[in-house]
């Protein structure tokens, strides 16, 4: 028997499409229906599939096998390059240690906060938590900006490339599609990890306005769930759209053509706390 699917997300991202309208009006006294092609907005389901613990695995054994490669062909690993800086006083001025001290101050105080949420959690508290994490991932993005002008060493130590291979493991293995309405299918297809981003390379090279967008929104969903390092309520990941179509999304359409909204399913999971802080950038 075929196991049901899981998702940790679901969402649309709208596609024109070809329909057939048809419309009746009176020629010579008669009712006459006539035809004609149009195009229509229709929101087409996209998910982020659960995966199963071997997923894990299969994951971890991923990074380790690409942090072996890169090492081995001569990138740092994150420690060597740290204490090379640490070893010349460090690259940073007195004010931007100053900035790095009271964000990493502020992360302690709303991640303690989270922590010390009482359960059950009411609707403020569950708002509340959804604009901590998107606080976290903010400061992160500021710790990174502070620390531009080293930052692209530490980016090309062997532990962040390995990183980054893994959460495109992940987007290629999680990221699904319901185009059709007949259920949902792998986006980049069956296959492994080099037969997906054959796919991907694939969809980037014809760049197709509406392929673009999934590719986009799904990785970003997924970034998000793979860095905040915990399992994410469907309330976060809304609040997690909100932003990403404000402040993220560049994908537009137009609005004068009607579209057939489908209603998205919902999902009340109850919000798991963080099991570890996350720690926003390197002493």
């Amino acid at each position: 028997m075929e196991k049901a699917q899981k998702f940790i997300y679901e969402t649309t991202v709208v596609k024109y499409v070809d329909d057939t309208v048809t419309e009746k009006r009176q020629e010579n006294g008669q009712e006459v229906s006539v035809s004609k092609n149009v195009k229509v907005k229709k929101p087409i389901k996209i998910a982020i599939s659960k995966p199963e613990r071997r997923k894990y695995k299969e994951a971890e054994i991923f990074y380790a096998k690409k942090l072996s490669s890169y090492l081995k062909e001569g990138l740092l690993p994150y420690s060597l390059v740290s204490k090379r800086y640490l070893n010349d006083g460090g690259p940073l001025s007195d004010d931007e240690k100053k900035i790095i001290k009271t964000l990493r101050d502020r992360y302690s105080a709303i991640q303690n906060e989270y922590f010390e949420m009482p359960t059950p959690l009411s609707d403020e508290h569950t708002k509340r938590r959804s604009a901590i994490l998107l606080e976290m991932n903010e400061i992160n993005k500021v710790l990174n900006e502070v620390q531009n002008s080293y930052s692209v060493l530490f980016d090309n130590t062997a532990e962040a490339k390995s990183k980054n291979d893994t959460i495109e493991w992940w987007i290629l293995q999680l990221t699904m599609i319901d185009e059709d309405g007949k259920g949902y299918k792998p986006f980049y297809g069956e296959g492994n990890y080099e037969e997906k981003l054959v796919k991907l390379e694939e969809i980037e090279e014809k760049d197709e306005e509406f392929s673009n967008e999934v590719v986009k929104k799904s990785s970003y969903f997924v970034s998000f769930w793979y860095s905040t390092g915990i399992q994410v309520s469907q309330d976060d990941f809304k609040s997690a759209e909100e932003h990403y179509v404000k402040n993220v999304s560049t994908y537009e359409f137009d609005t004068d053509q009607d579209a057939k909204v489908e209603p998205k399913p919902e999902h009340k999971e109850e919000p798991a706390a963080p099991t570890a802080p996350a720690e926003p950038v390197a002493q």
